[in-house]
């Protein structure tokens, strides 16, 4: 048997990973001196309303090799294979803790993927994953392929306020302020499993033009699905999908909730778009 296992930053919802067999390991969120398992016992609507109420920004810690192992072994144990899609090397020590466990348990067994991925790209690559395993491919040949797919994740997300990227240090208080006096509304991605800024622009309906016009000059492969997602924001994601949808080769759309991984950083309404580029 194959096991999917992923951290929370894939924004999994947990009923669906459920239905999917699909194993999430959740990560830690601490307020203050209080701490969380992300989705376990904080919502993504509560975390969003701590977030709002923060004077700092939350903090996560990595899934240590210990955690891991506590995961791992018993399907190793009883003879399976797992393949592990975890959050981006650059972001977290998360998945050079999946490979310490992988190593302290000895096994060849394990096939773990550097998503280079957060939130709805790393999302997409576990969809991606499930389609596979379903298909009928090999452990080894589903790791391959999602680790060639990794590189080709393309994830734009608009902010809808520039608080949080002035509360975690990305923005100069001044130039923050400045820009919600101008309504303007940054827009990044994930770069070679960094978070990078793409543009500026000023609104929410620029936004969604701008990512058009990205998309048209990045098209979608038509193979694979497109994630949408937001933060607290499902009309901004709907209005999102109209805008594109002209564009997309196809009508396969997922969609997740914005979790505290990416959410942390960019606040409450966020939309974004996650896709494999042709």
């Amino acid at each position: 048997m194959i096991h999917i296992i992923t951290d929370s930053s894939s924004d999994y919802d947990l009923t669906l990973a459920a239905q999917q067999q699909v194993e999430i390991i959740p990560m830690r969120i601490c307020f203050g001196e209080t701490e969380y398992l992300d989705r376990q016992t904080i919502s993504v609507a509560d975390f969003y309303t701590k977030l709002e109420q923060a004077d700092t920004l939350p903090s996560t810690s990595q899934i240590t090799p210990f955690q891991f192992c506590q995961v791992f072994q018993p399907h190793i144990e009883a003879g399976d294979q797992i393949i592990g899609i975890f959050l981006s090397s650059e972001l977290s020590g998360t998945f050079q803790s999946a490979q310490a466990a992988k190593q302290m348990l000895h096994t060849d067994d394990i096939f773990l993927v550097d998503s280079l991925n957060a939130a709805l790209g790393q999302h997409l690559l576990v969809q991606i994953a499930v389609r596979l395993r379903e298909q009928g491919l090999c452990a080894p040949d589903i790791a391959r392929e999602l680790t060639q797919l990794a590189s080709k994740i393309r994830l734009i997300a608009c902010v809808k306020t520039m608080r949080y990227l002035v509360m975690g240090g990305r923005v100069s208080p001044a130039a923050g302020k400045i820009g919600g006096i101008l309504g303007i509304t940054p827009i990044i991605s994930l770069v070679d499993g960094k978070v990078e800024p793409l543009g500026k622009v000023r609104g929410h309906k620029a936004a969604c033009h701008w990512i058009q016009h990205y998309l048209e000059a990045h098209p979608a492969d038509a193979r694979y699905p497109v994630v949408f997602s937001h933060s607290v924001n499902p009309q901004g994601r709907d209005e999102l999908v109209q805008e594109l949808d002209a564009l997309l080769p196809n009508t396969d759309y997922l969609y997740c909730d914005l979790g505290s991984t990416i959410g942390t950083h960019i606040g409450p309404g966020a939309i974004g778009v996650a896709y494999i580029e042709k």
